[in-house]
C-alpha cells in the first residue's frame, strides 16, 4: 500500500488517523465521491463521512476509503479487509477530493515514467542504461555513489557543467572531505527519509541536488543523487526517483551477493566484501583473488580512522586525507567504508612497533580531530570483518574513556572490550563485579570528596612509584605518599598482595566503563 502511505504524508498537516490498512496491494486509479448510490469497486478510492458508511461498512471488502469524522460512535468491522483512513471533523470535503483527485493524476503520469523505467530494466542489461533512461525522464543527470562513496554509474547523454559534480565524476570517488560534509546533512546524519528523495544546497554550487538513500531493509547500499542542472525536479519527479531508488537498491543487493566466480582486479572491491560479509568461504574468496597479488600468508592490520569529527578545512575537491594515507601506509588498500576510512596494512611490525610508527603522525590527527584505531594483526583475510569490528569497539572506547586521545590499539583496550562484551551480552550488573574493597573506598570517595581509588589505582599500575604517580594525577609526591598511607588506615588494604592488585586493576576499569554510561 506503498500509493495510500503517500496519499497519508500528502495529508500530514490535517493529522488523518489510519483504522486499517490491509495486507494486500491495492492501487487505486480513479476517485469518487460517496453517495446513496455508490456502487463500490476496487481500485477507486471513496471520499465521504463517517455517518455515510456506519451501515453500509460491513457489506464490503477491499475497499478504500478516506472519511470525515462527523459520529461519535463510528463502528469498523474487524473481519473486512478495507483501508480506512479518517480524518478531522474541520476538514473540507471539497478540498480533500481535489486533492486526492490531483495526486491521483500525478500518480498516473508517475506510472507512466515507471513503465519506462521497468521497461528499460528489462530490456537492458547494464546499470548504465537504466541510469540513462531515467536521467532523460527526469531531463536531469544522474549518478549512483555505493556504500563506501564510489561512483559506480553516471549520465552520459544529460550532464551539467556544475564543476564539484564533474570532479566527482571523473575521479570514480568521493573525497573525504567530501564524504565528512555530506555524511553531516541533516538527513544523512539522522537518517530520516530512508526512503524519499530530499533535496540539499552546495556551498561550491548555486544548484540544488537531490538524495535519495538506496536501501534495501536496514541494509543500506549507496545514494541515488540528481542535480537540477536542466531545471527543476518536479513533484512527479520525486516519486518517479523514489521508485528507481528502490529498484536500484535491490539490483546493487543482487549484484553485492553474487561474488561466487567474480575475478577481481580492484582490492578495494576485495575488502568491501569481506567488510560486508559476502564472501559465504575462504574458498569463494580464494577463487575471487585469483586475478590480484594479494599475499595469502602475510601479516596484516586493518585500521580505522574516524572522520566524524574532521576538521575538514581543505578544499572538498583536493583529496587531503587520501593523499596523507598513500604517503604514510605506502601499498596499503583503503576504502570509505560506514563513513570511515578503512585500511588494510600489510606489515610485519608488532603492536608496539605500529603504536610508534603512527605515534610520529599524532600531530596530523590532533590537529585534524582525527581518531585513528588499528587492530591485532592477522594472517587470514576472510576475517577482516572481525578484525574490522573490533577496531571500531575500541574507537567508541576511546571516545568515551580517553576523548583527547587521538591513537588507539585493540591491544590496550582489549580487557575493556572483553568485559563490556561479556557484561552486554549476559545482561549482568556491572557494579555487582566490582570487588568489595574497592567498591567501599569508592563510596568513601563519593560521599567525601576524596579520590584515594584513583590514586591507590595509579598507585598499583606504576609499580608504586611515587613520582610517576603524583605526574599523572598532577599533584605533588608528597600527597600521593600521604593518600596512600591514609588509604591503608582507612580501609586496611595490603598493597603487597598481588590478588589486591589484581581487583584494583579489574575494578578501575569497570567503573571507567560505568561511569563512561557504555551500558546503556
Amino acid at each position: 500500500m506503498q500509493q495510500i502511505k503517500n496519499f497519508i504524508m500528502a495529508f500530514r498537516g490535517h493529522s488523518p488517523r489510519v483504522i486499517s490498512i490491509p495486507k494486500h496491494n491495492t492501487v487505486v486509479t480513479n476517485i469518487d465521491r460517496i453517495t446513496v448510490n455508490t456502487d463500490f469497486v476496487k481500485n477507486t478510492l471513496y471520499i465521504g463521512y463517517e455517518s455515510q458508511m456506519q451501515n453500509t461498512l460491513r457489506f464490503l471488502n477491499g475497499i478504500t476509503l478516506f472519511l470525515i469524522e462527523d459520529i461519535d460512535d463510528f463502528s469498523i468491522p474487524n473481519k473486512n479487509d478495507n483501508c480506512i483512513v479518517v480524518f478531522p471533523r474541520d476538514t473540507d470535503l471539497d478540498e480533500l477530493t481535489e486533492k486526492c483527485a490531483s495526486l491521483i493524476s500525478n500518480q498516473n503520469l508517475v506510472f507512466e515514467d515507471t513503465y519506462i523505467l521497468l521497461d528499460a530494466f528489462l530490456s537492458q542489461e547494464k546499470l548504465q542504461d537504466i541510469i540513462e533512461v531515467a536521467a532523460q525522464t527526469i531531463n536531469n543527470p544522474i549518478a549512483i555513489l555505493d556504500n563506501s562513496y564510489k561512483v559506480i554509474a553516471s549520465s552520459a547523454t544529460c550532464t551539467t557543467d556544475d564543476f564539484q559534480w564533474n570532479d566527482i565524476i571523473s575521479r570514480g570517488y568521493c573525497s573525504y572531505e567530501f564524504i565528512t560534509m555530506f555524511s553531516n546533512i541533516e538527513e544523512i546524519k539522522n537518517e530520516t527519509k530512508l526512503n524519499q528523495p530530499f533535496f540539499t544546497g552546495c556551498l561550491a554550487s548555486p544548484l540544488r541536488r537531490c538524495i535519495s538513500r538506496l536501501t534495501v531493509g536496514w541494509n543500506h547500499m549507496g545514494y541515488l543523487l540528481s542535480i537540477e542542472a536542466n531545471g527543476r525536479i518536479s513533484e512527479r519527479n520525486l516519486i518517479f526517483l523514489q521508485v528507481l531508488s528502490r529498484l536500484l537498491a535491490k539490483m546493487i543487493d543482487a549484484g553485492n551477493r553474487a561474488v561466487g566466480g567474480k575475478l577481481y582486479s580492484d582490492y578495494g572491491s576485495v575488502l568491501l566484501d569481506c567488510l560486508n560479509g559476502n564472501f559465504s568461504d575462504r574458498k569463494t574468496l580464494l577463487d575471487c583473488m585469483k586475478n590480484t597479488s594479494f599475499k595469502l600468508n602475510s601479516r596484516y592490520y586493518i585500521l580505522v580512522i574516524d572522520i566524524g569529527l574532521y576538521n575538514n578545512t581543505y578544499d572538498i575537491r583536493v583529496d587531503h586525507l587520501r593523499e596523507h594515507i598513500n604517503q604514510v601506509f605506502k601499498g596499503a588498500i583503503s576504502v570509505s567504508y560506514m563513513n570511515d576510512a578503512v585500511i588494510l596494512f600489510e606489515s610485519g611490525m608488532t603492536e608496539k612497533e605500529m603504536m610508534e610508527y603512527l605515534s610520529k603522525h599524532r600531530d596530523y590527527y590532533a590537529k585534524n580531530k582525527l581518531r585513528i584505531g588499528f587492530s591485532d594483526s592477522f594472517d587470514d583475510l576472510f576475517l577482516s570483518r572481525k578484525y574490522h569490528d573490533q577496531t571500531i569497539r575500541i574507537l567508541k572506547l576511546l571516545a568515551k574513556l580517553n576523548p583527547s586521545e587521538c591513537i588507539v590499539s585493540y591491544e590496550d583496550y582489549k580487557l575493556y572490550d572483553l568485559m563490556l562484551s561479556g557484561l552486554k551480552k549476559y545482561k549482568m550488573d556491572i557494579k555487582g563485579y566490582i570487588s568489595r574493597e574497592c567498591a567501599s573506598i569508592i563510596e568513601y570517595d563519593q560521599q567525601n570528596d576524596t579520590r584515594y581509588f584513583e590514586t591507590l589505582y595509579y598507585y598499583i599500575q606504576f609499580n608504586r612509584n611515587l613520582k610517576c604517580t603524583a605526574d599523572k594525577l598532577f599533584i605533588h609526591k608528597n600527597t600521593v605518599s600521604y593518600r596512600i598511607s591514609r588509604a591503608r588506615e582507612l580501609f586496611n588494604i595490603d598493597l603487597e598482595d598481588a590478588e589486591v592488585r589484581l581487583k584494583f586493576s579489574y575494578s578501575y576499569m569497570l567503573q571507567e566503563l560505568l561511569k563512561a554510561d557504555l551500558f546503556d
